[in-house]
């Protein structure tokens, strides 16, 4: 009966032994799994931080552009407003010119005395005006181009870049 006690003693020594084993086994598959689960929120987490401050420093480029861009319409907008305004005076003082020459040539035509003096002043007169017309026609032509010239000059630096910022992706 004494073995059998000893066995039976042995037989729940090895059981007791067998289970504390088995938990030690899922307590260690518990913690694999544990540290898994953690390690895979911990990336899932960071990789939505990044996301995240990409997606943050799209924004603000995106804003950074988009100032630019109003930058480069409000410069554009002023360098036009001023051109415009010295075109505008330019005809205007031209006009004026034009006017008193009108006026001049119109008392100098009736103070002829004869048909042929009447003719050379009026010959003189149109001669003149034609000659002032001409030159202020290319004056007003140079200062069209110069007005086209620096009102896109802003606009199309902001179309290189904007093209050189969307090729540069592309490039990588």
């Amino acid at each position: 009966m004494a073995t059998a006690k000893s066995s039976a003693k042995t037989a729940k020594e090895t059981a007791n032994v067998a289970i504390e084993d088995a938990v030690n086994v899922g307590k260690e598959n518990m913690d694999k799994i544990m540290k898994a689960q953690t390690d895979a929120a911990e990336q899932f987490v960071s990789a939505g931080r990044e996301r995240m401050d990409a997606a943050m420093k799209s924004f603000e480029t995106f804003g950074s552009f988009g100032r630019e861009n109003f930058d480069a319409w409000v410069q554009a907008s002023n360098s036009a407003a001023k051109l415009f305004e010295n075109m505008n005076a330019e005809h205007l003082a031209f006009t004026k010119a034009q006017v008193d020459d009108t006026v001049a040539a119109a008392k100098a035509m009736m103070g002829a005395k004869t048909l042929q003096e009447l003719y050379d002043l009026q010959n003189d007169y149109m001669k003149s005006s034609m000659d002032a017309m001409m030159q202020q026609s290319t004056k007003l032509g140079e200062m069209s181009t110069k007005l086209s010239k620096e009102t896109f000059e802003p606009l199309n630096e902001r179309f290189q870049q904007t093209v050189d910022k969307m090729m540069r992706p592309v490039a990588a």
